[in-house]
């Protein structure tokens, strides 16, 4: 193990291999590993069975505390509970899940790829918010934000894109991909949009969540720009994405996106 200062508690102890996202999280579909897809990287799209873990950010006690709780309530209550429908088109619910710890294990995710130091976490940044998260989460306090969080949903699991930002009807999100999810945050510290807060996880009722099928919404953002023809999935056909919330459509780039009324 290397010995080191947590970057959760502030000990200095010996640090643990930690996945940032949880293992459970990288599912295999069938025969086949899922791949991951990263244009930092010598080689972008890797097969993966394992996922990634990092070395040197936390110590056990911490890893198996307060994160590894919220690990278990999403794998049990979200991963691998079966969602219901709520009566309205497209969306789900997770009647058995809590919503504060979904969407404080969402914001671990963030928090954790913030910290990491692979390359494949390189585009979450949490900046000034990565102290004020990271000690919310240790001491189970409120988050400095909540009803930032959205839930998009796949019909079934998907390639893993490295996490990276996007501009949403004005709001930056971050979005960690992880099984049949996209796991969507606000992190620039601004309330949602109108458009898309009725969407976000609340207290005030079960979580829920967006879905799409896969093959149809073409979920490819800037991640994936410069993929050579090799590793390009073959079931798609250009390198835009256009997802739509409700009756709102959305297009983003690099560049940022503007609604598609």
């Amino acid at each position: 193990m290397k010995i080191g200062i947590c970057k959760l508690c502030g000990q200095h102890a010996e640090l643990v291999k930690a996945h940032v996202v949880p293992a459970a999280f990288w599912m295999i579909s069938g025969s086949e590993p899922l791949a991951l897809f990263n244009t930092n990287a010598r080689r972008k799209a890797v097969p993966n069975r394992l996922g990634l873990y990092d070395n040197g950010i936390i110590c056990e006690p911490c890893d198996s505390g307060p994160l590894s709780q919220l690990d278990r309530h999403a794998t049990e209550q979200i991963l691998r509970a079966r969602p219901k429908q709520t009566g309205v088109i497209d969306v789900l619910c997770y009647p058995r899940a809590n919503a504060e710890a979904v969407e404080r294990f969402i914001w671990s995710l963030v928090w954790r790829a913030s910290i990491s130091s692979q390359e494949f976490f390189a585009d979450v940044a949490l900046g000034s918010m990565e102290k004020s998260v990271g000690n919310a989460l240790r001491d189970g306090t409120n988050l400095p934000f909540q009803e930032t969080v959205l839930i998009q949903e796949f019909e079934r699991d998907v390639p893993t894109l490295a996490p990276h930002t996007a501009k949403v009807d004005g709001a930056n999100l971050v979005l960690i991909y992880a099984a049949r999810f996209c796991f969507m945050v606000r992190i620039d510290g601004q309330s949602m949009p109108v458009d898309l807060r009725e969407f976000c996880l609340a207290p005030s009722r079960p979580p829920n969540s967006i879905q799409y099928r896969w093959d149809e919404t073409q979920h490819k953002v800037r991640v994936y720009d410069g993929l050579g023809a090799s590793e390009r999935p073959k079931f798609w056909s250009d390198f835009s994405e256009t997802w739509s919330l409700g009756t709102h459509y959305y297009k983003i780039s690099r560049s940022g996106g503007a609604p598609l009324r």
